[in-house]
């Protein structure tokens, strides 16, 4: 199962330590903040292969940007946003401090809702 994250390039389920490298500097977060954004320690982004615990901690945060990027339009406008709007409906934080948080589904919901035009 491969979860796309713009068009640049798709984020695989089996992926490694360069995959994760890459992503976060995508998000342009160190790979601290990425490991804190998806909940797993540190050091499960420094092994070579992933295992598959961390790769499956990947799928909200990659579903969450996959549909931002379709709402946005583009990979650079979704990440603006995941990483600095904040989502006032949940508290004035932005996306990346729900999802560090544990709260990826109330960030989807967000999304689904706004898409809705629910908050538009």
């Amino acid at each position: 199962m491969a979860a796309t994250f713009g068009t640049e390039t798709t984020w695989r389920r089996h992926c490694t330590r360069e995959e994760a490298d890459d992503l976060a500097r995508r998000l342009t977060i160190s790979k601290a903040e990425l490991a804190r954004t998806v909940r797993v320690q540190p050091s499960a982004l420094s092994r070579d292969n992933l295992s598959a615990a961390t790769q499956a901690a990947f799928d909200p945060l990659l579903n969450i940007l996959e549909s931002a990027t379709k709402v946005a339009g583009n990979e650079e406008r979704a990440v603006t946003w995941f990483n600095h709007y904040p989502i006032v409906p949940m508290g004035r934080l932005p996306a990346i401090a729900h999802l560090a948080y544990g709260d990826a589904e109330g960030v989807k919901e967000f999304m689904d809702l706004t898409q809705d035009g629910v908050y538009s």
